[in-house]
């Protein structure tokens, strides 16, 4: 049974508790008791703080508009701001990626699918680093799984087709520009096509916490750094 209420914390969709004595949130994992519903019994640290660290990113977006397009669209953002605001780290967040999000055939990650890994790795292997580990792969292409897709390591973030490879490090983000095709969430990260964080089909979510782990990597490697822009096109 699904609950049409929504988390205080990050927004998603609360469900009853297998024993229908609370809500739990499927994205942030908050808990909330029936009987009194604005008590969180695992509340996320920093609840109800600003979207996004101003001290880290400057906002030139269009967020409300964006949040309004669609269920998918919200999805994306909302999973984005939940790992950037409060997971933080690029530990956190990849256990999140991890225990939450590695659930089918298309998307693959340290336990999970490695079989697409080895290959990818074989595939990357020039532009990869001895101590480079994939953290998460999400599949773009319709009939070609394990070919087509998105990868982030915990150096830089590979953008993989057929034919060709392009990559960007994570100390080199200086720029994101969300947009909505299609009715469907894109990050471009430094404004270019080729650097481009597609949808992977249908998991929106594993969109938006890949895109908040390549940004946590870029402040963990380099917190001196400027801010981060944020822009957007609906």
């Amino acid at each position: 049974m699904e609950s049409t209420n929504r988390c205080p914390n990050c927004g998603g969709t609360l469900q009853l508790s297998k024993n229908r004595k609370s809500m739990i949130c499927a994205y942030c994992d908050s808990e909330f008791l029936l009987n009194r519903p604005e008590a969180s019994a695992t509340e996320a640290p920093n609840a109800g703080a600003s979207i996004l660290d101003p001290d880290r990113f400057a906002l030139l977006w269009d967020y409300e508009r964006l949040s309004n397009v669609n269920k998918d669209v919200s999805e994306s953002l909302r999973t984005l701001i939940y790992c950037t605001d409060e997971l933080v780290t690029s530990d956190e967040i990849e256990k999140y990626i991890r225990d939450r999000l590695l659930d089918d055939s298309e998307v693959a990650g340290s336990g999970f699918n490695e079989d697409l890994l080895s290959g990818l790795k074989a595939r990357l292997s020039p532009d990869f680093l001895p101590d480079e580990r994939i953290i998460a792969y999400g599949n773009t292409g319709i009939f070609s799984k394990g070919k087509d897709g998105i990868v982030v390591t915990n150096n830089k973030t590979f953008f993989v087709s057929k034919k060709k490879y392009t990559f960007l490090k994570h100390q080199d983000i200086h720029s994101i520009r969300v947009e909505v095709g299609m009715k469907l969430p894109s990050y471009y990260l430094n404004g270019k096509f080729d650097y481009y964080l597609s949808s992977m089909g249908s998991h929106f979510r594993l969109q938006g916490a890949m895109m908040a782990l390549a940004l946590a990597y870029a402040w963990e490697e380099d917190p001196k750094r400027d801010r981060i822009e944020i822009t957007s096109k609906c």
